[in-house]
């Protein structure tokens, strides 16, 4: 009896060792699939939803709350049994945006849904008529930003459960030896809300939701949230081995993150397109250097520039740039020298240049600035002396620096004073604006005539030929030409000699650059155009708590952000 029952174990042993295997590598296998849908069908979701959206603002920081002492026990980190729960503050996991006004169309029946048959605070996956059949968002039309801002953002299963009054991660699976323990792991939210509601805490100064909204006002976000993946054994945090601490002590680390994405060294596409070339209907010849270059990308990160700046100080010194780290990294190449002659990050700067951070466009083109105070003024002009040579009349741009000795490039096409020179200054053809001032008021002066372009692209109007209301300019030098007939001759004395009281004047708007037409403009930068998407998942199998971590990260293109 004893052999048979002897016999019996070892059978039994033989058959059920197999057969325990092999329920786990079922059970991992099932966490293997759950876990690479949970993320595939989120990376989905939240990238179309991106996509889309209108307004992105800057993804925030979340609340995290892990332990604060830890021991290495079975080939893992533990918190002690004595652990206290500690907040740690996660960057980029929490992502807001707005969506343009849309509506859910059900794709198998091609038809619209009514919002009334739906809850509009929860997002719609199929057709409430048609049980099954997919949805998706088409958006109306003219383009316009919902009301209600949409944000995707990391959360525990169940905020209210508190140890301290904090609230408490659980997860048996992972820490089998804490006392108590459940699974209050952390989930992948998505939650649309009224920032104009007072109980959302959405700050419309920063734009932003504090650290610990969804712990602060528990109710309120969980009646306005959804679960992006299924979260009955899923984690999308990880606690990893500090490196910021001496001592051995594991951190949270969110699997979900959005941040701009980042794009090295991209060169820019001269714009020959640009509405202030009113010359050559609306076509600039590749001779002629452009005034803007274009990148693949707008909506730089970073203190904006736009169009203002960095400019040359009083003393001509070389311009203040804004920090690199916290803008675009623009160079400038010199094909005939084969190096950079501007770089952002420092070097030579024998460019100037600005950038509109909106429209991704570094910008050669530059106003006059105030000599009083060194700022930008769009809309300031410059007053030249108006003087006769033989019967003609005419101004020189370069008497800038006599009536504004503010050290500003005006020896157009030539070599300037100071550190650094920039020995490419031109006038920007089209840029300028010439008005008569008089005491019958404001008069804008036509241009008729132009030359210094090259013989191809002049167009030469004698000064006998020119009517009292219209000019001819040449770029290459910067003399602007009146009228010299009989008829315009009286009213240029007048300008010329002036009257008492109130005597008339010529007033010139212009800008001027410093690149050439072979100039190579690269461009370094962080764009909120093109985002940077991480989301991973980490998926429990059910018998023995194993492990199995699932990433991916994507670039998404925000196509209907505003401009």
């Amino acid at each position: 009896m004893l052999v048979v029952l002897a016999l019996t174990a070892i059978l039994l042993t033989l058959l059920f060792l197999p057969l325990t295997r092999t329920l786990d590598l079922v059970h991992r296998a099932n966490a293997n699939l759950e876990g690479q849908d949970n993320v595939r069908k989120a990376v989905r979701r939240i990238t179309k939803e991106l996509g889309m959206a209108m307004e992105v603002y800057e993804p925030s920081p979340i609340a995290l709350y892990g332990f604060n002492n830890w021991q290495f026990a079975n080939k893992r980190w533990q918190p002690t049994t004595g652990a206290t729960v500690e907040q740690y503050l996660v960057q980029n996991a929490a992502l807001a945006f707005r969506l343009p006004k849309h509506r859910y169309f059900c794709t198998q029946q091609d038809h619209y849904i009514n919002p009334a048959e739906f809850n509009a605070q929860f997002s719609l996956d199929s057709c409430p008529r048609h049980p099954g059949s997919p949805v998706e968002l088409r958006p109306t039309v003219p383009l316009e930003p919902e009301d209600t801002i949409v944000v995707y953002f990391v959360g525990l299963k169940d905020p209210t459960v508190k140890s301290g009054g904090k609230p408490l991660y659980q997860n048996f699976l992972l820490f089998p030896s804490l006392p108590g323990q459940n699974l209050n792991t952390y989930a992948l939210y998505r939650a649309e809300f009224d920032p104009g509601d007072p109980t959302a805490g959405w700050n419309a100064t920063t734009e932003s939701l504090a650290p610990d909204f969804f712990y602060t006002q528990p109710a309120f976000w969980k009646n306005r949230s959804t679960l992006v993946m299924n979260a009955e054994t899923s984690d999308v945090v990880r606690f990893l081995e500090s490196s910021t601490t001496a001592t051995g002590k594991a951190v949270p680390h969110s699997l979900f993150s959005v941040a701009p994405s980042a794009v090295d060294e991209e060169t820019a596409q001269p714009n020959r397109g640009v509405g202030q070339f009113g010359l050559f209907n609306g076509t600039v010849p590749n001779t002629i250097p452009p005034a803007e270059y274009d990148v693949t990308y707008g909506h730089w990160v970073g203190q904006p520039d736009d169009g203002t700046g960095p400019l040359p100080t009083n003393a001509m010194t070389a311009p203040t740039l804004i920090p690199p780290q916290y803008g675009p990294r623009i160079r400038v190449m010199d094909p005939a020298s084969g190096g950079y002659i501007f770089d952002s990050a420092g070097g030579s700067r024998q460019r100037l240049l600005a950038y509109d951070s909106v429209t991704g466009r570094v910008v050669f083109g530059f106003r006059r600035s105030d000599a009083k105070n060194g700022n930008l003024i769009l809309q300031e002009y410059f007053e030249p002396k108006l003087q006769q040579n033989a019967n003609d009349f005419f101004v020189d741009l370069k008497d800038d620096a006599a009536v504004d000795n503010n050290n500003m490039p005006t020896s157009l096409g030539a070599a300037l004073t100071g550190t650094p020179a920039y020995p490419t200054t031109v006038l920007v053809p089209g840029s300028e604006i010439v008005q008569l001032q008089t005491s019958a008021g404001l008069e804008q002066l036509r241009r008729v005539g132009w030359t210094g372009l090259g013989d191809t692209l002049d167009r030469r109007v004698a000064p006998e030929n020119l009517e009292p209301n219209e000019y001819s300019i040449a770029y290459d030098t910067g003399i602007i030409t009146l009228a010299n007939r009989q008829d315009a001759v009286n009213t240029w004395d007048q300008i010329a000699g002036g009257s008492a009281g109130n005597p008339p004047r010529l007033l010139v708007k212009y800008s001027f650059q410093t690149n050439k037409a072979t100039d190579i403009v690269r461009v370094s930068y962080v764009t909120r155009e093109l985002a940077s998407l991480h989301l991973g998942v980490v998926q429990y199998t059910r018998r023995s708590g194993e492990v199995l971590p699932f990433e991916v990260t994507e670039r998404v293109v925000v196509r209907n952000l505003k401009k």
